[in-house]
C-alpha cells in the first residue's frame, strides 16, 4: 500500500513514508496494488479539519484496469434528520462499459434506522469523481507511472 497526500496550492501528490503526513492535507489516497504490480483499489479520503464528517471513497479495478465497483461513505452530524450521526453509504457495481449494473443505498443513524434523505441536510458533501479506468484516475490526481 502506498499513501500519498494533497496539500493546498500543489497539484502534485506527496508520498507519505512511515506514517509522517505534511502538516496540513486536503486529501488521502491509499493506492494498493496486486503482486504484479498493478493497482487494484484507492481509497480516497478528504480531510475534516473540524471532525464534522468524514467520506471515504472506494474505487475497486479489475485485472484490465477497469472499474467495476465504486463505494462512498460518509457519516456527519448536523444533518438535522437525526439526533445522532447520520452515516449514507453508496455502492455501484459496472460493466465493462463503465455501466451501472447495480447499486446499493442506504442512509441510518447511529443504531441503524433508516433516515429520510429528503428530511436530511448534507452541509459536508465532498464530491468524489468516479473514473472508468485506473489510468483515467492517476492521471486525474496527477500521479504517473504506477
Amino acid at each position: 500500500m502506498e499513501v500519498y497526500a494533497k496539500v493546498p496550492n500543489n497539484k502534485k501528490l506527496i508520498l507519505v513514508e512511515n506514517g509522517e503526513f505534511p502538516e496540513v492535507v486536503e486529501t488521502s489516497y491509499n493506492i494498493l496494488k496486486d503482486k504484479d504490480g498493478k493497482v487494484i483499489y484507492i481509497f480516497e479520503s478528504p480531510f475534516s479539519e473540524s471532525g464534522d464528517w468524514d467520506i471515504a471513497c472506494r474505487s475497486y479495478f479489475n485485472k484490465e484496469g477497469q472499474l467495476f465497483a465504486y463505494e462512498r461513505k460518509a457519516g456527519f452530524f448536523n444533518s438535522e434528520c437525526t439526533d445522532d450521526d447520520a452515516h449514507e453509504t453508496l455502492i455501484k457495481y459496472y460493466n465493462k462499459d463503465f455501466s451501472v449494473t447495480d447499486s446499493i443505498y442506504s442512509l441510518i443513524d447511529n443504531n441503524k434506522k433508516p433516515l429520510d434523505k429528503s428530511k436530511c441536510i448534507f452541509n459536508y458533501d465532498y464530491p468524489c469523481k468516479v473514473y472508468p479506468t485506473i489510468n483515467s484516475y492517476l492521471k486525474a490526481i496527477a500521479i504517473n507511472g504506477l
